[in-house]
C-alpha cells in the first residue's frame, strides 16, 4: 500500500467535505433534527436517553447526535460545529475505500481508481457534508468490508467486525442488519473455511456487545414503548407503508443512480458485465452482492428517500473502478461514439452555464459550470484522440467541480425551495418573544430548524386555529402569520413587533430584554 496516496486522498476528501462548511443554513427535516437533539444532549446531559425539545426521542439511536453534541462543547453551537462530526466521519470513507480496494483487488491501480471515483461522486460529498446519519453510515461500511476482508487472513478481525456492526447500529439502527448480511455473505462466498470456526462467531458477538448495550438500556427505561416507537414505526414500517418519503416505483433507485451519478454511471453497466465475468475474483463478489443485496433491500420498501441509496456506492465506486483500471492498462478499446455522449454532455454545460450565468443570473454557479464545461470538452478531445488521458482529465476536472460548488451557497439546494429562511424569523422571535411564551406559526408544517434557531418550539397550524388560540390562552400566545393573512384574522389588542421573510410577528403588549432573560441553554449563532 502506497502511503501517499493514502495520505493525499485523505487531505483530498477532507478539503471537498470540510471547505465553507457552514456556507449555508441546516436544512429541515434531518438535519434540524440531529441539531435539536444534540442541544438537549448539550444542555440537559442526558447522554443515556436522548431528548428533543424536552420530549423523548426515539427516532435513531443517538451517534451522531452523541458527537455533534460533544462538537457543541468544544466550539459553541454553530452550522459548522453542527456538521463537522458527521463530515469528518463521512470524509474518511476515502481512505477506506483505497484500504479496501488492496485488500480486495490485491493491486495498487485499481484501489486508486474505486477510491478516486467515490471521492467525485457528487451525492457522496454533499450528503456527507450534511449534518444527517447517512455518511457516517457509508464510511462504517466501508471500514466493515475492510474488516471483513481481513478476516479472512486473520480470524481475529471479526471483533472488529462485529464493533464496527454495532456502531453501525447506535447510528441508524436496523440498517446493520443488510449491512451484515453482505459482509457475511462475502466471506461465505469467497473464504467459507473462515465462518466454521468458533473464534470468528465469538468475536463478532463480542465486537457488537458495546454499540447493541444502549439499545438493552432503552428497553430496560421504555419497555414496550421503544420497540414501537424505534424498531417498529421508524424502522420496520417502512417496508410496508410510507413513512417519511414518498412511494416509488421498484425501478426508483436505479433511476436515481442515473441522473445523479455522472459521469460514472456511463461505466457502470459495463463494470457489472465485467464483474459478473469476473465473479471468481474477491472484488466482483463484493461488487455483486452488495449492490444486488442492499438495492433490492430498498428497491422493495414502500418508503423511497433518495438518500437511502448511499451505501450502494462504494459498491459502485468498485465496479467502476475495476472497469476503468482495464482501460487505463488499454485491456478495453473504447468506441468512438464514447466522444459523441460526452461531447453531448459538453454541451449541455454550455447551455446551463449560458442559462445560470447570463440569464438567472446565478454567477457563483457560472465559474462551477466553466470547470466542467472544460472538463467535458478535454475528455471529449481525448476520446476521440483514443488517449487514456481522458480518464485523468474526467477524474479531477470533476473533483475541482464538486469542491468549486462546496464553495457556493447552491450545494444543500433544498434549501431554495423552503418557503423562507429561517434565520431572520428565529431572529425575529429571539429578539421580543420572553421563554414563558408559546409561539406559534401559520402554516402547515413545522420546521425544525427554526426550533432550533430561534431556541423554543415553534408549532404550525393554519391561519384558523391561531386565531383560537389567541381567543382562548392566557397569556396570549404570540403568532408568526404571513403578512398577507394579518388582516383576514382578527386579532383584538395584539401588538406587531417586527416582520422578516413575509411574515409578521403578533403577540400581547409586554417588554422584553433578551439580554436580561436567564440563560438556560446557549442559543445556536445566527
Amino acid at each position: 500500500m502506497n502511503r501517499r496516496w493514502l495520505l493525499g486522498l485523505t487531505v483530498l476528501s477532507l478539503v471537498a467535505w470540510l471547505i465553507r462548511l457552514d456556507n449555508v443554513p441546516l436544512r429541515d427535516v434531518d438535519e434540524g433534527q440531529v441539531a435539536l437533539v444534540a442541544r438537549d444532549i448539550f444542555c440537559t446531559g442526558n447522554w443515556l436517553f436522548p431528548t428533543r425539545m424536552g420530549e423523548p426521542y426515539l427516532n435513531k439511536p443517538p451517534l451522531v447526535h452523541w458527537l455533534t453534541a460533544a462538537a457543541y462543547h468544544l466550539g459553541g453551537i454553530t452550522d459548522w460545529t453542527t456538521r463537522l462530526p458527521a463530515a469528518l466521519l463521512s470524509a474518511l470513507a476515502v481512505p477506506g475505500m483505497y484500504v479496501l480496494g488492496w485488500q480486495v483487488f490485491g493491486q495498487e491501480l485499481a484501489a486508486r481508481w474505486s477510491a478516486l471515483v467515490f471521492l467525485t461522486l457528487l451525492p457522496v460529498v454533499r450528503h456527507g457534508r450534511l449534518a444527517m446519519l447517512d455518511g457516517t453510515v457509508v464510511t462504517g461500511l466501508v471500514w466493515l468490508l475492510v474488516a471483513t476482508a481481513l478476516t479472512r487472513q486473520q480470524v481475529r478481525w471479526s471483533w472488529v467486525m462485529g464493533l464496527l456492526l454495532g456502531l453501525l447500529a447506535l447510528t441508524k439502527g436496523l440498517i446493520a442488519v443488510p449491512l451484515g448480511v453482505i459482509a457475511l455473505a462475502f466471506l461465505l462466498w469467497d473464504s467459507p473455511q473462515v465462518l466454521k470456526k468458533p473464534g470468528f462467531w465469538v468475536g463478532l458477538v463480542l465486537g457488537t456487545l458495546p454499540g447493541l448495550s444502549w439499545f438493552m438500556l432503552q428497553l430496560l427505561h421504555y419497555g414496550p414503548v421503544f420497540i414501537q416507537g424505534h424498531l417498529v414505526k421508524q424502522s420496520l414500517a417502512r417496508t410496508w407503508e410510507v413513512v417519511g418519503g414518498e412511494p416509488g416505483p421498484p425501478w426508483y433507485y436505479v433511476q436515481h443512480l442515473f441522473f445523479h451519478s455522472w459521469p460514472w454511471f456511463f461505466f457502470w453497466p459495463l463494470g457489472l458485465v465485467n464483474a459478473c465475468r469476473k465473479r471468481d475474483e474477491s472484488w466482483a463478489k463484493l461488487s455483486l452482492l452488495g449492490t444486488g443485496i442492499f438495492l433490492g433491500v430498498i428497491s422493495a420498501m414502500t418508503t423511497k428517500i433518495t438518500w437511502y441509496v448511499m451505501p450502494v456506492y462504494p459498491f459502485f465506486a468498485l465496479t467502476v473502478g475495476a472497469y476503468i483500471t482495464q482501460i487505463w492498462q488499454c485491456k478495453v478499446i473504447w468506441p468512438r461514439w464514447w466522444a459523441y455522449v460526452f461531447g453531448f454532455l459538453t454541451v449541455g454545460a454550455i447551455g446551463a452555464g449560458i442559462y445560470y450565468g447570463l440569464i438567472a443570473g446565478q454567477l457563483e454557479l457560472l465559474g462551477v459550470l466553466l470547470i466542467l464545461t472544460m472538463t467535458l470538452a478535454g475528455t471529449t478531445w481525448y476520446l476521440w484522440r483514443q488517449k487514456r488521458q481522458f480518464l485523468v482529465i474526467l477524474t479531477g476536472g470533476f473533483y475541482l467541480s464538486i469542491v468549486a460548488l462546496m464553495t457556493t451557497p447552491y450545494w444543500n439546494w433544498e434549501l431554495n425551495n423552503s418557503e423562507f429562511a429561517v434565520k431572520p424569523v428565529a431572529q425575529l422571535v429571539r429578539e421580543f418573544v420572553p421563554p414563558n411564551y408559546d409561539v406559534y406559526i401559520s402554516r402547515h408544517h413545522s420546521r425544525r430548524t427554526l426550533d432550533f434557531y430561534s431556541g423554543r418550539r415553534i408549532e404550525a397550524h393554519p391561519k384558523e386555529k391561531l386565531v383560537e388560540f389567541w381567543q382562548a390562552r392566557s397569556p396570549r400566545p404570540f403568532l408568526l402569520i404571513k403578512t398577507k393573512e394579518l388582516s383576514q384574522v382578527n386579532l383584538p389588542g395584539h401588538r406587531v413587533y417586527g416582520q422578516a421573510e413575509n411574515y409578521t410577528l403578533v403577540g400581547p403588549d409586554v417588554e422584553f430584554t433578551p439580554k436580561a432573560a436567564p440563560a438556560t441553554c446557549p442559543l445556536p449563532k445566527l
